[in-house]
Formats: C-alpha cells, sequence, structure tokens
C-alpha cells in the first residue's frame, strides 16, 4: 500500500540525508574509477547500498556487447571480461509503469590535474573527478532510494536505479 507523504516532509528528509550522500559522493571521487577501472567505485557502492538493506544485482558485461548494433565505443581494445554494472529495484505496487534511472560509474582521465581523485569542498562547492559527470547523480540516485525507502514510498512501478560502467 502506498504512503501518502506531504512535500514538506520529503523535502525535510531529503535535506537530512544530504551530509550521507555528500560522503558518499566524497567517497566516491576518491576511487579513480578511469574507463576500464571501475571495480573499487562498484565495489563501494555494492557495500552501501546493500548495507542501507538494498538487494544489489551485478549484471557482468560481456565483450559480446561489441557485435551490438548500438554499440559505439570510440576505442577499439576496450575489454569487458570482468567489469559489471549494478541495479537496485525499489518495488512498487505493480499498479504502474516503471522507470530506470541510470547513471555511469566512469570518468575520464585527470591528465594534468593530480589532485582529481583528492575531493575538496569549498563552501558549498565539491571539487574533484565525477562530481558532475556522474558521481553526484549516483549519490543522489542513492539519497532518493533511501528517503523513499525510510518513509515508506512505494510508486505504482518499479525503480530501476542502474549503475553501469560507461554512458
Amino acid at each position: 500500500m502506498s504512503v501518502v507523504v506531504g512535500r514538506e516532509n520529503l523535502r525535510k528528509r531529503l535535506w537530512e540525508f544530504a551530509p550521507q550522500a555528500k560522503a558518499l559522493l566524497l567517497e566516491m571521487i576518491s576511487c579513480p574509477s578511469i574507463s576500464g577501472d571501475e571495480a573499487d567505485v562498484l565495489a563501494l557502492l555494492d557495500q552501501k547500498w546493500k548495507a542501507a538493506g538494498f538487494h544489489v544485482q551485478r549484471h557482468p558485461v560481456s565483450e559480446s556487447i561489441k557485435s551490438d548494433p548500438e554499440y559505439a565505443h570510440l576505442e577499439s581494445d576496450v575489454k569487458y571480461d570482468g567489469r559489471e554494472n549494478l541495479e537496485v529495484c525499489l518495488e512498487g505496487e505493480n499498479t504502474g509503469r516503471s522507470v530506470i534511472i541510470n547513471s555511469h560509474v566512469d570518468v575520464v582521465p585527470p591528465h594534468q590535474w593530480p589532485e582529481a581523485f583528492q575531493p575538496k569542498t569549498e563552501d558549498e562547492w565539491i571539487y574533484g573527478r565525477g562530481p558532475c559527470d556522474a558521481k553526484g547523480c549516483l549519490a543522489t540516485m542513492y539519497r532518493t532510494a533511501c528517503v523513499m525507502e525510510t518513509l515508506g514510498i512505494r510508486p505504482a512501478g518499479d525503480v530501476f536505479f542502474q549503475m553501469v560502467i560507461e554512458e
């Protein structure tokens, strides 16, 4: 049965959970998850989601992805064996359509930025490799799911949170 949550109560809970989401974002920035080397950040996300009480599914990515007509990676020597995506499902009431919320965990190399994986906070700004592309999205997904779960919010359809290795 769905729970009716007032807008102000939802807003209050989201703000209460902001410090945990920020802490997760800072931890993720500290994980150099350059394309092809995402295992550490995926392990961190797996641990955080499980600690919050969610069931995490791991989906291996096969080399056969390269034969998909929609495959468009620019580098031909990319390897997929041993790499995987994560998915968490917040179950709905099965009365409506499901939705997928997806973001990627990999970042581009820092090149001439030696402190890229040493997050820094100034005022309300967070600096480092990945807070906008796209680790901030991952922290927001986590925050949203945790608050929905805490408040007992059950959407009409399932909500799938996907954490993938590439765009």
